[in-house]
């Protein structure tokens, strides 16, 4: 089963990813600052991602820090995440007529 926070494919944990609503400035060593607009991917594990903290989340940025952050800030990027789980579990993607090949 698909869950909105993660999934299994091919034996690794995979998380969907959430995109900032706001800016959001860290205050503490373990806070992530997100800038609007920003993807972040949720971290898996059974304290990772949703499941960090009440109205805390904890995710990677596209530079691979990892922090929490308040999950106010932020929505599910769901066109993204099915993208991403298409490819997952179709595991090759072909851009036109077989020229160009994505392998995950």
């Amino acid at each position: 089963m698909v869950s909105m926070t993660s999934f299994t494919s091919a034996g690794i944990e995979c998380s969907f990813p959430v995109v900032a609503l706001y800016s959001y400035d860290a205050q503490g060593d373990d806070e992530l600052s997100l800038i609007a607009g920003e993807r972040v991917e949720l971290s898996a594990g059974e304290r990772g991602g949703e499941s960090y903290g009440e109205g805390w989340w904890e995710g990677f940025n596209s530079h691979g820090q990892l922090g929490i952050f308040p999950s106010n800030y932020v929505r599910h990027d769901v066109c993204l995440s099915v993208f991403v789980l298409t490819l997952r579990r179709c595991n090759t993607f072909k851009f036109g007529p077989g020229i160009h090949k994505l392998s995950l």
